[in-house]
């Protein structure tokens, strides 16, 4: 009986020594970090538990990283194209989305490498382009432990030399759920909370739920609302009456109005606050309209976060091209950070004309991350918007003063250039009558311009400005009404630039040939 006993104890002994802390192959922090982030949806086991001492492919770890920003069902319910021939048919479509949202890199165009084993340098890697930071620029890949090490994923000196595990990955993620993305004041977890609140949206639900909130913004030369200067959109964000739009929207009115959805028009009553540099404005509009109705609340759009997004991300702009009302169209992102003339925007493929600039970019949750600000005319769909932090980093507390006080107050940064010159990319033009022809107007002003025409004859031609390109240069459009001769001048409005510099463009025009079958070159507004 007592040698029994004596065995058993042993016995017990044996088991709880097997139990022990020591002898497992995770700490009860990476045990912990696993659960947290099961909840979350982002970390799950492998069938026989978390499988924490196991080590972890390169394709299970995109998958993660995935899951991780809370692109999941983004990545499964899309049709990415990628060149990778060595992932298994499980992970596929998560491989393939996050290349097409620049988070992997493979080996070559042919081989990512699906089953090898994630090392630690190149998890490091992942986590800090989920958190905004970029390679070559942030940090090099073959060695991101300075900057991990800084911001606190990793510890002082560890680099997983002697080898990386599934538990190693769950802490790993966990400490990167309450890091600020890069530029934003949005943490990871912030980040997964919010898509996971709002679900994707069809387009009809897209158009439904944010074009109420989308107006027509017209800016004026003068109080009566009688000389338009510039068209545009806006969107508002306060229901009682703060909107966004471009800079360039209203830089040179003197009084605005709005048309909404509904046909009501309304006055804008004043600029709260404007970004120059980065093309933003935000303004309050009356509740009362120019009929004299008034309403309680206006219909508002929710800002969300453009660092939500990534490259092939799908999104949606309305806005209102060449001056028609709440268009809705559909793209993808095509860079996150095209950088042009000292400005980084978001690049995207949802067509936008003339009149469009200052609505918002929509992601599929309904919520703003952009504001429609530019394109590229000579490309196709190549659209620049600015992202929609920088609205957010706006103080709009402040008072709103009407359009001229505000730029009398604030003016706008002008130096002028005597030595700036204006060309044209012809300076003649024959047409008949019904032709329109498109004149790329330049100038190599490195500051701030304003362009301006003056038509000798508007009876022989109607003339009106199209699309910038660029920031120097931009399309002006000349029609043919009626046989004769006319020109039409360009130069620098309200002495900017160089005030002396300026260009003309002889049109004649002629009868219509009949029974030609060429039709005119219609502009297409860009």
């Amino acid at each position: 009986m007592k040698k029994k006993t004596i065995a058993l104890l042993l016995t017990m002994v044996l088991l709880l020594a097997a139990l022990s802390p020591a002898a497992l192959a995770w700490s009860d922090e990476e045990m912990t970090a696993a659960e947290t982030l099961n909840s979350l949806g982002v970390f799950r086991g492998t069938g026989s538990g978390f499988a924490l001492d196991q080590t972890m492919t390169r394709q299970e770890a995109a998958i993660l990283l995935v899951r991780l920003l809370g692109r999941e069902n983004a990545a499964s319910s899309g049709q990415w194209a990628t060149s990778f021939t060595d992932v298994s048919g499980w992970a596929a479509v998560y491989v393939a989305y996050a290349d097409c949202a620049g988070l992997v890199n493979g080996y070559d165009r042919q081989h990512f490498g699906g089953t090898d084993a994630v090392t630690g340098g190149q998890f490091v890697c992942l986590l800090l382009r989920a958190l905004g930071y970029r390679d070559g620029t942030d940090f090099v890949w073959s060695s991101p432990w300075a900057l991990a090490g800084q911001l606190g994923l990793t510890d002082a000196g560890e680099t997983y030399a002697d080898g990386f595990t599934r538990g190693d990955a769950a802490l790993l993620c966990a400490r990167a759920l309450d890091k600020t993305i890069r530029g934003t004041r949005l943490t990871l977890r912030s980040q997964l909370d919010e898509q996971k609140a709002s679900g994707v949206l069809s387009s009809t639900q897209i158009a439904d739920r944010c074009n109420q909130a989308v107006f027509r913004l017209t800016a004026y030369r003068d109080k009566d609302c009688q000389i338009p200067v510039g068209n545009g959109s806006g969107f508002f964000i306060t229901a009682d009456g703060i909107a966004v739009t471009n800079y360039h929207v209203v830089e040179n009115g003197v009084t605005a109005q709005a048309v909404t959805l509904s046909g009501e028009t309304y006055n804008v009553e004043g600029i709260i606050t404007a970004d120059q540099k980065n093309d933003l404005a935000i303004f309050r509009v009356s509740r009362t309209s120019v009929a004299g109705n008034t309403v309680s609340s206006f219909p508002v759009l929710t800002l969300g976060y453009s660092s939500t997004m990534r490259v092939g991300s799908t999104v949606y702009s309305i806005g209102c091209p060449l001056g028609y009302s709440n268009t809705v169209a559909s793209g993808i992102i095509g860079s996150m950070s095209r950088d042009y003339d000292d400005v980084t925007y978001i690049q995207f493929s949802a067509p936008i004309s003339s009149g469009s600039s200052g609505g918002p970019v929509i992601n599929e949750q309904g919520r703003v991350i952009a504001v429609t600000t530019a394109t590229f005319t000579s490309g196709q769909n190549m659209n620049l918007a600015m992202p929609i932090e920088l609205v957010r980093a706006m103080d709009w507390t402040g008072d709103a003063l009407p359009i001229d006080e505000y730029f009398e107050m604030h003016p706008k940064i002008l130096v002028d250039d005597e030595d700036c010159v204006i060309t044209a990319d012809t300076e003649r033009l024959d047409l008949t009558v019904g032709q329109a022809r498109r004149v790329l107007i330049s100038t190599d002003c490195d500051s701030e311009f304003y362009f301006h025409y003056n038509c000798s004859d508007e009876d022989v031609l109607k003339v009106e400005w199209g699309n910038w390109v660029g920031s120097r240069s931009a399309y002006l459009y000349i029609t043919a009404l009626k046989p004769g001769i006319a020109s039409v001048e360009i130069d620098f409005m309200d002495g900017t630039g160089n005030p002396d510099a300026s260009i003309k463009i002889f049109v004649t025009v002629s009868e219509a040939e009949t029974n030609t079958g060429a039709p005119g070159d219609s502009p297409s507004g860009g």
